[in-house]
């Protein structure tokens, strides 16, 4: 099993190159966008003067894009190499403010595999103390997880209980499931069903490493070709 080989430290080199690897090409695609922008507005510079500000708007909002995927690949990496997360500064925030700007934090990801985030349902606001750019981080890996696994559509549901008082958040979509075989390793890095260089291995882990670190839990709720759902559950 992939967790035994963890701990007998026994993990194939391959697996090291090809984190990596992708882990170069992750970061390599932001920092182009943002040194185009940057060439762009020198090339717009006239005798110290630059063109209308409006125009460049596209450009700077791609290049603002960009370093938050960069902000969120660097976060998903300390969190994996094991950087203590309890120093973090916790606030009052709606789930509904950390899950709207998870979501468009990830469209490029999720442009870039075809998937699509349906509008979340509008809910009364439930604020929960959290750290909120790690949180995010968290569900950016769901939301790539799904979108990895070929889902077309994803959909997040959030449910508050009052008895212990949680937050639920599902996030369900139509790829093509966890095998049997992969369920028990889900959560343990490097553990993969994709064999195309989709992806490191590590998200799942990342996401449950921070939900717990917020005192959560993330399960596996259900997981069948066209219908897979994790669940996050956090104290407010």
């Amino acid at each position: 099993m992939t967790q035994e080989r963890i701990m007998q430290g026994d993990i194939d080199l391959n697996l090291i190159k090809k984190t990596n690897a992708v882990f170069c090409h992750d970061l390599s695609n932001p920092l182009s966008i943002i040194r185009m922008t940057v060439q762009e507005l020198l090339k717009s510079s006239v005798d110290g003067k630059t063109q209308n500000m409006e125009s460049m708007r596209p450009l700077l909002q791609m290049a603002f894009d960009a370093t938050q995927r960069i902000t969120t690949l660097i976060q998903s990496m300390q969190v994996f190499s094991g950087q203590p997360v309890e120093s973090l500064m916790f606030s009052e925030v709606p789930i509904q403010k950390i899950l709207e700007d998870s979501f468009t934090s990830s469209q490029s990801t999720l442009k870039k595999y075809g998937s699509q985030i349906l509008p979340l349902k509008e809910s009364p606001s439930i604020p929960i103390s959290c750290e909120p750019a790690y949180l995010k981080v968290a569900i950016h890996q769901l939301l790539k997880n799904s979108a990895e696994a070929g889902a077309t559509q994803i959909e997040v549901h959030i449910e508050k209980k009052e008895e212990p008082k949680r937050v639920e958040i599902t996030v369900t979509d139509n790829g093509q499931g966890i095998s049997k075989e992969m369920i028990s390793d889900i959560f343990t890095p490097f553990a993969t069903s994709q064999t195309d260089k989709k992806g490191m291995g590590i998200g799942l882990y990342v996401a449950k490493t921070i939900i717990e670190k917020h005192q959560g839990t993330l399960l596996l709720k259900e997981s069948k070709r066209g219908h897979t759902a994790f669940m996050i559950s956090l104290p407010f």
